[in-house]
């Protein structure tokens, strides 16, 4: 079995710091959380998806997942972060979710976010 640690759990830590803490403390891989005030900004993600992933292997871990916050709305930049997936090696990716208020069914919710085309791409390229 394989371990890996949200990056959720450690804001006080850097990148570095962070890939430096899970070695040490035997884990696998590292799932980054996507957000503009924490360790992987996505609006940086594209440009840094090299050195990021570079990192991690260095320190002998994998990339287990991106965990993202971006609205799913946001097609161009779920595409930039399924991008980014493949350049990280990374074999996951969990985008930002349709947030339930009551004013529609769930179903409703569910059926028109997995139908939806735009994001056909994105589930082409995580899914292989």
């Amino acid at each position: 079995m394989k371990f890996s640690v949200q990056t959720a759990v450690l804001p006080e830590l850097t990148r570095e710091q962070v890939v430096a803490a899970l070695r040490r403390h035997g884990y696998d891989g590292v799932e980054w959380r996507l957000h503009e005030e924490y360790h992987v900004k996505p609006s940086e993600l594209p440009a840094r998806a090299s050195e990021i992933g570079r990192l991690v292997r260095d320190h002998g871990l994998a990339v287990s997942c991106l965990m993202g916050y971006a609205p799913l709305e946001d097609v161009a930049l779920q595409v930039r972060i399924a991008e980014a997936c493949a350049v990280m090696e990374c074999p996951r990716y969990r985008p930002g979710a349709v947030l339930y208020d009551g004013r529609r069914r769930y179903r409703d919710l569910h059926a028109e976010t997995v139908d939806r085309e735009d994001l056909a791409f994105i589930r082409r390229c995580l899914t292989g």
